[in-house]
């Protein structure tokens, strides 16, 4: 999305910050549902919610493509992201009931790994779709090949016999209640909504930043928004030895220090090489805290592991759509050297609260987890 962002924008006749909400609709209704997701994955199974999120993106992409208005564009936007919810999240959650403990940090980061590749994978084919016939097919053809992804992952989820498993479940209000009473859940949902906040909010508006500011092309905003993507890729396997190396605490302060040091380069020198390094140095700051973060989610509890991932998506989303109208807002006023210059100051107070905040966190987890 945020690579169409301009063409969007243009297609409409309104500017970035304006289009800046169907952004912020789509992540909080992706969080949102994540009060959903968790409980009925427990009930169900994570296999039977992922199929039917994949049916509902395919046809709310598909819409998309045809959006004749902003409004209308926000209602389906709205409704992809609540297909998506079911997914990301839930596929955490699979991964890590069929995988061994000893094993699931690997994994996990393999996952990860994966799910950036299709982000990549997303980014370019979208961003030269969109440059050579319009942001419209790249909606179509997503939603295609959203309907390909449904039936391929039947056929995966039959053979693993993840769907149709019913279990016993708490609701939504006492899964949650639960899980947010386990020692140390609170400042680690708090912190991955800052984590939210900042990445959200910068990188949603890098591709405006690159045509409008420093009038990169199509196929050169394409690149450098890409680097996201692959210095993730190329960072996952790094965060599964943080994690066996680092204390919580420490590894979200990593996060967050290199989101600052992601700031701080078009502040210093704006030009494309710096945007660049922006790119590049905020996809490493979302996996290094991504994967720490979802590697403490898992263990704070085996009973309501799906409920603890959804609430990962839902905190990440909600702190993205509070970053994404904080950014607007600035750029509304003020200028993307302003906004860059704010993001880095934040980032820098962020190193500071998962230092204190989450001191401690991991080793508590590990005992909740050991006690059940």
């Amino acid at each position: 999305m945020p690579a169409l962002l301009p063409a969007m924008a243009a297609g409409y006749g309104v500017t970035a910050p304006t289009m800046g909400w169907v952004i912020s609709a789509y992540l909080l209704a992706y969080g949102a549902l994540q009060l959903s997701c968790g409980p009925l994955a427990e009930r169900f199974g994570e296999g039977t919610v992922i199929l039917g999120g994949l049916g509902l993106m395919s046809v709310s992409m598909l819409g998309s493509a045809a959006a004749p208005s902003v409004e209308t564009l926000l209602a389906t936007r709205v409704a992809t992201a609540l297909g998506a919810a079911g997914i990301g999240p839930l596929g955490v959650a699979l991964v890590a009931r069929f995988v061994p403990a000893s094993q699931r940090a690997t994994a996990l980061s393999r996952y990860m790994s994966v799910s950036l590749l299709g982000m990549l994978f997303a980014v370019a084919l979208g961003g030269a779709v969109a440059a050579l016939i319009g942001w419209r097919w790249v909606m179509l053809v997503f939603g295609i090949l959203c309907a390909v992804a449904l039936l391929a992952m039947a056929l995966v989820l039959r053979s693993m016999q993840a769907t149709g498993r019913k279990r016993r479940t708490l609701g939504s209000i006492g899964c949650y209640a639960l899980l947010l009473r386990t020692a140390g859940a609170v400042p680690l949902f708090a912190m991955i909504g800052a984590e939210g906040f900042l990445v959200n909010g910068v990188f949603s508006f890098l591709a405006d930043y690159l045509k409008v500011s420093l009038g990169a092309s199509d196929i050169g905003s394409v690149l450098i928004l890409s680097l996201f993507a692959v210095t993730a890729v190329i960072g996952g396997p790094m965060t599964t030895r943080l994690w066996s190396t680092y204390p919580l605490s420490k590894s979200a302060a990593m996060a967050a220090a290199t989101t600052t040091a992601a700031c701080l380069a078009p502040v210093i020198a704006p030009s494309l090489a710096s945007a660049a390094v922006a790119s590049s140095l905020l996809g490493l700051a979302f996996i290094f805290g991504q994967n720490a973060f979802l590697s403490a989610a898992c263990r704070v509890s085996d009973r309501l592991r799906s409920t603890s991932v959804s609430m990962v998506a839902l905190c990440f989303m909600a702190g993205g759509a509070a970053g994404v109208q904080t950014a607007s807002l600035l750029l509304s006023n003020w200028s993307y050297r302003g906004l860059f210059g704010t993001w880095s100051a934040i980032s820098m107070l962020t190193v500071l609260l998962c230092m204190k905040l989450l001191r401690g966190t991991r080793s508590e987890t590990d005992k909740a987890t050991a006690e059940q």
